[in-house]
């Protein structure tokens, strides 16, 4: 029921649990409403309406922090609490779950926001090569880097802690425009049909190049 310019507020939202190793599970469950202070409410009626059914429920957050005080001096009581870039949620990315028993990394090109418990991997510059960020998620679904968060990331029980120091430790290479066009022409070809791969020998495949990459 919402109109064009409303649905432009309305985003995909995803749990740790909807990211597996190379894909993100295709049953979109849950939206945000990605509401910050530079809106004007009155600009999406139906917005204002929905979010005013909660309004005894948004004001009984905490407002310690300065984002929600200064929201809260506007007027706008009903800004998201901790408002990040939203550039990171929109361009190209790579995502993975804050804890896993499996190095579980997933690219994606579409719009859609996650939890504190989600990390997102995005190029610095906007100029830099998407290619790149696709081999680079090839490398981090490989056995070779399940190895190396087990031994040299965190690890809680059987659990691997896929938090920002790992990730920021990982030893990459850099590679030849060459072997990022093998490895994504590998990757483009795995097949997922209802959340599940497919075809995969072409894992085994992928995994035995970065064994070669990596001089092993």
């Amino acid at each position: 029921k919402f109109d064009k310019n409303e649905q432009k507020l309305i985003k995909p939202y995803y749990k740790n649990s909807d990211i597996d190793s190379f894909y993100i599970k295709d049953n979109i469950k849950n939206f945000v409403l990605y509401l910050t202070r530079d809106l004007n409410l009155d600009d999406y009626p139906k917005i204002k309406k929905h979010v005013q059914y909660f309004e005894k429920a948004i004001k009984s957050r905490g407002t310690a922090r300065g984002e929600i005080q200064a929201a809260l001096k506007l007027g706008k009581w009903w800004v998201i609490f901790a408002a990040r870039n939203k550039d990171i949620f929109e361009k190209e990315k790579i995502v993975c779950p804050q804890r896993s028993r499996i190095n579980k990394f997933a690219f994606s090109r579409e719009d859609f926001f996650a939890g504190s418990d989600v990390y997102f991997i995005t190029n610095k510059q906007n100029n830099q090569k998407i290619d790149e960020l696709i081999s680079l998620n090839g490398i981090l679904n490989s056995k070779l880097f399940y190895f190396w968060f087990k031994k040299k990331g965190k690890v809680k029980g059987e659990m691997l802690e896929l938090l920002y120091k790992p990730l920021c430790e990982v030893p990459i290479k850099k590679l030849s425009n060459n072997i990022v066009k093998n490895l994504n022409s590998l990757l483009n070809q795995i097949d997922i049909t209802n959340n599940k791969i497919k075809n995969q020998n072409l894992i085994d495949e992928l995994n035995k190049k970065i064994y070669q990459i990596y001089d092993l």
